[in-house]
């Protein structure tokens, strides 16, 4: 890990090395998407797209234990190559094997392996990389990458789609992880690996308890995973599914939902700018009221607000979201000891996505029982009655950060 006079050049190379392989995972997702429902139906799209979230939620704790066991910028760059491999096959397959559907459905479960394996790496990475006064700032401006990349991806993985072809498009997503394992490769690090007994099975499941052990010693991380998994499961699968329902059953709502998500990124770049420059006093507090905030979007759909008002909490919710989740990580990377890092955040990987499908399957199910205010409705109140009451806690309380400007 370098002086601070080298923090602006590993973050570039850091929030390069994401934003870089945002762009080509977008273009990929894309020629993927759209190729499939050019040659086949979206019955396949549905299983090729299913086999690499499935793959990506299986990886997510073994992968943990592979980072803390091995380093986690050694995983990181193994899992680039493993995805540009994966990547330059899909594209082969496109190009010479006709694009059976099945065959992309193995080697798509490969790049979701990588995707898997990277997630709890690239958390526990920063804190090995950057001193404990910069692991706040550099969770708040990856995002501010990664959500300035969000805003033009899925417009230039269709361009790039429609213009060059599947393959090629393919084939650009395996040369930006390249590019992304050369420049998590240039970065500096301090050498933390844990003890282990050998990669048997039981060894790994005995690793992956430990790490799980970590999380129970701690109530109050406990808590916030419960809310973290209220979050997923209910709020957001609820606001992607009955959001835009919401407003389409008022007209034109492919237009509105254009806009409020438009206002939800924006917060979200300001978000991330502001999380960069501040500390909380009590941060697990903060982080419940920023997110207890980011439900007024929620209300405002199930009330029929005009689009201007739902903008504009989706806005405020961009906002409070990409306050919380810097503060958030940089609070708990303080506290868990580095050998565990990459476990202790997988289980906040592996509640996202394990959970979000479950989400996804319960709000289309209320959409079809009726309308979408009152599951949006009841939604928001899960969101404020779980971190309302978390905020209550006294061990959510007494957990303090360093100097502040929000509390």
């Amino acid at each position: 890990m370098e002086a601070d006079s080298a923090v602006p050049r590993l973050a570039i190379l850091f929030i390069g090395s994401n934003a870089i392989s945002s762009v080509g995972d977008w273009a990929s997702r894309m020629a993927l998407t759209f190729a499939l429902l050019d040659s086949s139906n979206p019955g396949k799209l549905a299983v090729v797209t299913a086999t690499r979230e499935i793959a990506a939620t299986l990886s997510v704790l073994p992968g943990a234990v592979i980072a803390d066991r091995l380093h986690p910028k050694r995983l990181l760059i193994a899992c680039n190559v493993l995805r540009v491999m994966s990547q330059v096959a899909v594209a082969a397959e496109f190009g010479f094997g006709g694009g059976k559907w099945y065959v992309l459905a193995v080697l798509v479960a490969v790049s979701g392996v990588g995707m898997g394996l990277s997630r709890p790496a690239s958390t526990a990475l920063i804190p090995v990389a950057f001193s404990g006064d910069h692991v706040q700032q550099m969770h708040a401006l990856n995002g501010v990458g990664l959500n300035l990349v969000g805003v033009i991806d899925g417009a230039l993985g269709a361009l790039i789609y429609r213009n060059l072809g599947a393959s090629i498009a393919l084939c650009i997503d395996a040369a930006s992880f390249l590019v992304a394992a050369v420049m998590v490769f240039s970065i500096p690090v301090r050498h933390v690996v844990a003890e282990h007994n050998g990669w048997g099975l039981r060894s790994v499941m005995d690793d992956i308890g430990k790490g799980w052990n970590e999380v129970c010693s701690r109530r109050w991380l406990v808590l916030m995973l419960g809310n973290a998994s209220a979050y997923h499961m209910v709020a957001m699968p609820c606001l992607l599914v009955l959001g835009p329902t919401a407003l389409n059953e008022r007209g034109s709502g492919s237009a509105k939902w254009a806009i409020v998500l438009g206002a939800d990124a924006l917060g979200s770049i300001v978000g991330g700018l502001i999380a960069s420059r501040i500390h909380s006093r009590a941060p697990m507090v903060a982080v419940c009221r920023l997110v207890l905030v980011s439900s007024g979007w929620l209300f405002a759909l199930a009330f029929g607000l005009p689009v201007a008002g739902v903008a504009f909490f989706a806005f405020t919710a961009g906002i409070a979201l990409n306050v919380a989740e810097p503060v958030w990580l940089g609070f708990i990377q303080h506290h868990i000891p580095e050998g565990m890092m990459a476990r202790v955040s997988s289980f906040d990987w592996f509640v996202s996505l394990a959970l979000s499908p479950i989400g996804f399957f319960l709000a289309s199910r209320l959409q079809s029982d009726g309308g979408p205010e009152r599951p949006l409705f009841l939604a928001g109140l899960v969101v404020v009655m779980a971190n309302g009451l978390t905020m209550l806690v006294p061990e959510v309380r007494r957990q303090r950060g360093s100097e502040t400007e929000v509390s």
